[in-house]
C-alpha cells in the first residue's frame, strides 16, 4: 500500500507541475498572458484543442473543480480559436489538457482512499 501511495503521490506532483509548467514562464488565469511558441497555425491550435477535447471526453464529467476548470478553459479555447487567436487558443488548450491531467490524478487518489 505504502508504494502504491508513494506512485499516485509522485504522479500528482507531476501532474501539477505539468499544470504550472506547459512551457510558459509564468502561470496566467488568461492565456493571452502566456508567452508562445514562436508561431502558432491554426492547424496547431486545432491539434491542441482536440487533444484536450479527448481528454476531457476520457475523463467525464465527475463534478470535481478541477473537471469543471477543464470544460471551462476547453471552452475559452474554442472562443479564441472562433476568434482567431490561435495563440491564445493553443495555450487554453494546453491548460485545459493539464486540468484534466489533474483531475485524473485525483480521482485515482480518491479511488485508492488518498484524500
Amino acid at each position: 500500500m505504502m508504494r502504491h501511495t508513494r506512485l499516485l503521490l509522485a504522479m500528482l506532483a507531476l501532474a501539477v507541475m505539468a499544470g504550472y509548467g506547459c512551457g510558459s514562464s509564468k502561470v496566467a488565469d488568461d492565456p493571452r498572458d502566456i508567452i508562445y511558441p514562436s508561431s502558432v497555425e491554426k492547424a496547431d491550435a486545432d491539434a491542441a484543442i482536440a487533444d484536450a477535447q479527448a481528454a476531457y471526453t476520457a475523463l467525464g464529467e465527475d463534478g470535481s473543480a478541477e473537471t469543471g476548470k477543464a470544460k471551462e478553459v476547453l471552452d475559452k479555447a474554442k472562443e479564441f480559436a472562433i476568434e482567431k487567436e490561435y495563440e491564445a487558443a493553443w495555450a487554453a488548450a494546453i491548460k485545459a489538457k493539464s486540468y484534466c491531467a489533474l483531475s485524473k490524478v485525483l480521482q485515482q487518489s480518491r479511488a485508492a482512499g488518498l484524500k
